[in-house]
C-alpha cells in the first residue's frame, strides 16, 4: 500500500522545475520499496535489507529498525518481527496530525523519514508545549509517548511509533 503525500507546490511560477535531488531520492526509494514487496516473510526482508548496506539502528519488541548510511539516508525500514503489519494503534484525533506518516507499509514492513532522536527532551517538550499537557499531568503519562516513540523533524516534534492507551 502506497502512502505518498502529495507534491507540494513550486515557490514561484518562474521556477517550477522540481528539486534533482528530491526526484532522484524518492525514485530510488520507490525502487527500493518495489523489490522488497515481493518477500514473503520477515526474514527475507531482514536478509535482503542487510545484503544492500543496511544496518540494524535499533530493536524493539514487535520490529526491527534498519537504516542506511548511504543513498537511502533519509529513510529507515522497519521490519516487523510478528506479520501482524501495525505500527500504530489508534491514534487519538489531537495527535495525529504530529504522526510522521510512512511513505511505504505492508504487514511485513514500513519505510518512514528518519527522524532526529539525538534531543528526545526536545521533542517531548515541543509536543507536550503544543499539546498544552505538562510533564507531571497524567493525561501524558496515558498516551504512552517515551524517547523511542518521538523524534524532531525540521525542528518540529512527530510520534513515530504510537501503541495506543
Amino acid at each position: 500500500m502506497w502512502v505518498r503525500p502529495p507534491p507540494a507546490p513550486p515557490n514561484n511560477a518562474s521556477n517550477s522545475a522540481p528539486n534533482d535531488s528530491i526526484m532522484i531520492c524518492t525514485r530510488n526509494i520507490d525502487r527500493l520499496a518495489n523489490r522488497l514487496f515481493r518477500f514473503k516473510n520477515s526474514s527475507d526482508i531482514r536478509k535482503f535489507l542487510l545484503k544492500n548496506g543496511f544496518k540494524l539502528f535499533d530493536s524493539g519488541a514487535y520490529k526491527h529498525v534498519y537504516s542506511h548510511d548511504g543513498e537511502y539516508k533519509k529513510w529507515v525500514a522497519k521490519v516487523y518481527k510478528i506479520q501482524a503489519g501495525r505500527d500504530c494503534g489508534r491514534l487519538p484525533k489531537h495527535l495525529r496530525r504530529y504522526w510522521l506518516r510512512p511513505i511505504y507499509r505492508n504487514r511485513l514492513l514500513m519505510i518512514q523519514q528518519r527522524v532526529d532522536m539525538d534531543y528526545p527532551y526536545e521533542a517531548h517538550r515541543k509536543l507536550r508545549s503544543s499539546l498544552g499537557l505538562y510533564a507531571d499531568s497524567d493525561d501524558w503519562a496515558m498516551y504512552d509517548l517515551n524517547d523511542d516513540n518521538i523524534g524532531l523533524l525540521n525542528g518540529r516534534p512527530k510520534i513515530i511509533d504510537y501503541s495506543g492507551y
